[in-house]
């Protein structure tokens, strides 16, 4: 029963002792050793006591364990005047060597316990250590994204960005421009918009979504190349100290500095695969177009007088070449004579994809009077989702000249 006892007021003892729990290191980063201090003054230290021993948990490895007798400092309550005073005792100190996991956020540490007269005591169940991002690692990672792997030589696809800041990232200054070559024809989207996700410790992912659209020139496994962005990174913390002169006496004081420095990061280049257009069903009057296309004709009158003129409209629009299409072969039309085509040309942004649309108006004046057939206009093109060859076709039409 006395021997209980004493277990029992030697647990009370050390659950009220003033222990101090700390991290020696201003700053913890990824992978980097650091040292955990557990201070316990000598006076409330029990006397039949295991050495402290460290569980680490999330990927934290224990590389050693120091213990030193060493002045300690800490804040104690007063009773006379209820406030607090500071107190300064010779403490046993352990000193643990940690080495941090490969990532970074606020993680559990691991908990502490020994052995205080042969039973197991709980020093500490739980410690959070935030680990920083090195301030030597990239403060900006780039990465590039295709819509599609495998595309069809003239098919249209999108590339996209992802930019994964870090908290020593001070700013995205830009893009340099990117040479594409003569593999592709690019088309640059100027109305970018943006999104953005924060998560903890000042990190941020920004995705760029359709950046830039491409059209491959030839068959084969193209190479997109590396693109690069520009940004500013804070160096590494330095403490600089410093003299001052004042009347004969020499005042020392210190102050801690972080320069910002340009640098760069650079997206991985990304290879497609083009695939030749099939020979097998290719129109005689294929337009050499690829995509989805949407082909109308029209007259906007049929019945007219000599030296009247009718006008033949012709829309083409579709989701291949960017800001070229060719025009369809127009049937005989030398019961007329005509003048140079009005043809404009736009490009708009639609969903994930530009849509290039070609208008053509051809005033035509008939020669004679007369009842005149003009023949079906048709235009050709092949869709890569279909895997197929496509026609259109309006006409034909009859026109009365009186």
């Amino acid at each position: 029963m006395k021997r209980f006892l004493i277990l029992c007021l030697g647990l009370i003892a050390f659950a009220n002792a003033t222990h101090k729990i700390t991290i020696k290191e201003d700053r913890i980063e990824a992978g980097q050793t650091f040292h955990l201090q557990l201070q316990i003054p000598l006076k409330e230290l029990p006397k039949n006591r295991s050495t402290p021993r460290l569980k680490t948990r999330n990927d934290f490895k224990l590389l050693g364990l120091d213990s030193a007798k060493k002045p300690m400092t800490y804040e104690a309550l007063t009773t006379a005047h209820a406030g607090h005073r500071i107190t300064v005792d010779t403490a046993q100190i352990y000193t643990f060597q940690v080495k941090a996991p490969q990532k970074t956020g606020q993680f559990d540490l691991g908990s502490l316990s020994w052995k205080v007269n042969g039973k197991q005591s709980i020093i500490s169940d739980k410690y959070q250590v935030t680990i920083s991002r090195p301030y030597s690692a990239p403060a900006l990672e780039a990465s590039m994204t295709s819509s599609k792997q495998r595309v069809y030589e003239g098919e249209q696809f999108g590339i996209s960005f992802e930019l994964h800041s870090y908290e020593n990232c001070m700013g995205v200054l830009g893009s340099d421009s990117v040479d594409f070559g003569n593999n592709f024809t690019s088309y640059r989207n100027d109305n970018l918009k943006t999104e953005s996700k924060s998560f903890g410790n000042h990190e941020s992912l920004t995705t760029i979504p359709f950046a830039w659209w491409l059209i491959p020139n030839k068959s084969g496994t193209l190479e997109i190349p590396a693109y690069k962005f520009k940004y500013t990174s804070k160096s590494e913390p330095k403490t600089v100290k410093e003299e001052k002169q004042v009347n004969g006496h020499t005042y020392t004081s210190t102050r801690t500095t972080q320069e910002h420095v340009e640098k760069e990061a650079f997206t991985a280049p990304i290879s497609i695969t083009v695939l030749p257009l099939p020979t097998r069903g290719m129109p005689t009057d294929f337009s050499g177009m690829v995509g989805s296309y949407k082909f109308k004709v029209s007259f906007d009158r049929t019945k007219i007088k000599i030296g009247e003129s009718l006008t033949l409209i012709i829309n083409i629009s579709g989701d291949g070449a960017i800001g070229k299409i060719t025009n369809p072969k127009l049937p005989d039309l030398s019961d007329f004579r005509w003048e140079l085509p009005e043809i404009d040309i736009n490009e708009r942004i639609e969903d994930t994809k530009v849509i290039t649309t070609k208008d053509i108006k051809m005033a035509l004046y008939p020669r004679n009077a007369g009842t005149f057939k003009i023949p079906a206009i048709t235009y050709s093109w092949f869709n890569p989702s279909k895997k197929k060859y496509e026609k259109a076709s309006a006409g034909p039409w009859t026109i009365e000249v009186e």
